[in-house]
């Protein structure tokens, strides 16, 4: 990033040089017009038996050729050399003519008349994009303009002010484009970088995300899940396991707040930690308890980790809500909230969490979702549960893995990249088997 900024200014300054040198094309168009003008003057004077008719005649010639010459040069690849000496060549003329009118005796007024010419000259030299050119052109146009003011016996004050006025206003015109490119490109390129970065910090959670986030669909004897999970643009703490050591499974889902790749750094050392616990612990509320001691002790209440954990026994769901959001058992009958039971893990150094038991007969259905589910729709979490229901509702009929898919997908409409990332986990009661159920197990999905 920082060559690619230090080349900026050389690209722009290229780039610019192609503008001045199409410039040439508009000093061209105002060489014949002054020519036109020149050669009326004379035209007039003539008329008036003025002598000052040979001197704007002789001015009406010289800018024609001024102009075929360096229009013969432009073709043949010259224009960039010309960028500045065309300006002092035409400020040139102007002063010659100046210079002329007070030898003729006739400064004060035809040679006020030729003063502005100056100006649209000075305008356009703010065209080449030099800062120092406009300032260079209008030092050598004001001090030929005073010394033969002077040397006439007039009062230049007041044009020498008109001439440094309009060279400063010409020197900003003249920077103002390239300092306005070069910040324009630089932001493009920072963001390009940032876009890029992010782009890569989010596939490198995927990957971090992949070594600890059980499959997206897990198949065992006594439960079906399926999940799906997006990484966020900006946050990507979200967690999900399934573990299986031969006997009830035990379900986590859970949100571990956070940035980028420090989130899912967090979230890989939590899971470590996690898959020691619960080889030794079987108690819901005592596998929350250690775990609540190696989140305060990591990160000392400044981030807290919000989950559910639970572990179907039988026909029953035991299951402690740490902070998450409210679960939704669906049945065959009705569809009902499981209401969180504690506050997160984390948030003290002590902390008490409450385990819940509800029925959870053979073929029900449970949702578990972190807060990025429902993000595109709404902030408002009860809102953004009310809207989870609602889909859940509409698409229960379906099979496991599409009423996954389409609460998922439906719950963040449009293509923009999400900024926090997203996990919904249907997880589905198997019956152990027929004698159990009065059912023979059918396929899941």
């Amino acid at each position: 990033m920082k060559r690619i900024k230090a080349e900026i200014p050389r690209r722009v300054d290229a780039a610019l040089t192609g503008q001045a040198v199409a410039a040439e094309t508009w000093a061209g168009t105002l060489r014949l017009l002054y020519a036109v003008i020149c050669g009326g003057m004379a035209i007039r004077d003539w008329q008036l038996a003025h002598p000052a008719g040979y001197v704007w005649l002789a001015l009406a010639a010289v800018w024609l050729i001024e102009m075929i010459v360096i229009r013969a040069r432009v073709k043949k690849g010259a224009a960039e050399s010309l960028i500045g000496s065309s300006v002092m060549t035409d400020l040139t003329v102007i002063n010659l003519g100046l210079v002329a009118f007070a030898l003729q005796g006739r400064f004060p007024a035809d040679g006020a008349g030729l003063f502005f010419l100056y100006f649209p000259v000075l305008a356009l030299a703010a065209t080449r994009y030099r800062f120092t050119l406009p300032i260079k052109a209008g030092i050598y146009a004001g001090v030929t303009y005073a010394v033969i003011s002077l040397f006439e016996g007039g009062s230049p004050l007041l044009q020498l002010v008109a001439l440094a006025a309009v060279s400063a206003i010409a020197a900003v015109a003249a920077i103002r484009p390239k300092m306005m490119a070069q910040k324009l490109v630089t932001d493009i390129a920072q963001e390009a970088y940032q876009d890029g970065r992010k782009e890569r910090e989010i596939e490198l959670a995927v990957l971090l995300h992949e070594a600890f986030m059980s499959p997206a669909i897990t198949d065992l004897p006594t439960l079906w899940c399926s999940s799906k999970h997006m990484a966020g643009a900006e946050t990507s703490g979200d967690y999900y396991h399934v573990f299986d050591f031969g006997g009830e499974p035990l379900v986590v889902v859970g949100d571990l707040p956070g940035r980028g790749l420090e989130a899912s750094t967090d979230v890989s050392h939590l899971h470590r930690r996690l898959t020691q616990i619960v080889q030794h612990e079987t108690s819901l509320s005592a596998i929350l308890r250690e775990l609540n001691s190696y989140v305060w002790e990591k990160h000392r209440g400044k981030k807290q980790f919000r989950c559910f954990i639970g572990r179907w026994e039988g026909n029953d769901l035991r299951y402690i809500n740490a902070g998450l959001l409210p679960t939704i058992q669906i049945g065959r009958q009705d569809e009902h909230r499981l209401p969180v039971t504690s506050g997160a893990v984390g948030v003290q150094a002590e902390a008490t969490f409450t385990e819940n038991t509800v029925p959870f007969p053979a073929r029900d259905l449970l949702l578990v979702y972190t807060d990025g589910v429902y993000r595109t729709l709404t902030d408002d979490a009860d809102k953004g549960v009310a809207e989870i229901e609602a889909l859940a509702e509409k698409f229960k009929t379906g099979e496991v893995n599409t009423l996954c898919h389409r609460v998922f997908d439906c719950a963040q409409p449009g293509m923009d990249a999400p900024l926090d990332d997203r996990t919904l986990v249907v997880i589905r009661r198997q019956p152990t088997s027929a004698a159990a159920s009065g059912e023979s197990r059918a396929p899941a999905a």
